[in-house]
């Protein structure tokens, strides 16, 4: 009777095991097949999720040194490394847009992961900007003439 009992529990352990990994699997999936059109229209839980973390990475990584960031490209792809190094040597391209909304997504979707994770993300946009700011301080004003 012992043993029965034993293997009940086994069963059922593995059958439980199975739906949690089941569901995983799901949620995984879900979160993955998240699409760029949508993603401002996600719970205020689900920016501070593992899967906003990566697209929130993947909007700086395709930022452009501009500050703007290319037309019509899915951020929620994931990327392999060579695609992520092929983006970074574009870096310095000049199609970036600031106009028509185009960076509205971009800059409302990285505040709000950041506002859910607190995690520290610099780019050479901010870099930049906080170079132009101390070469601002250190330049004397000129005076005004009356």
């Amino acid at each position: 009777m012992c043993l029965g009992i034993f293997a009940h529990a086994t069963v059922a352990q593995k059958t439980d095991n199975a739906k949690t990994n089941t569901a995983a699997a799901t949620t995984t999936a879900a979160a993955a097949s998240i699409n760029w059109n949508a993603v401002l229209k996600q719970t205020p839980e689900w920016y501070g999720s593992d899967e906003a973390v990566r697209v929130g990475d993947s909007v700086l990584l395709y930022q452009r040194e501009t500050g703007g960031w290319p037309k019509n490209i899915d951020m929620t792809r994931v990327l392999a490394e060579r695609e992520k190094a092929a983006i970074v040597r574009q870096k310095r391209e000049t199609d970036s847009n600031i106009d028509n909304g185009a960076t509205y997504t971009q800059l409302v979707y990285l505040a709000r992961v950041y506002t859910a994770t607190k995690l520290p993300r610099r780019n050479l946009f901010t870099l930049l900007l906080m170079r132009t700011d101390a070469t601002r301080l250190r330049r004397p004003c000129k005076k005004a003439s009356n």
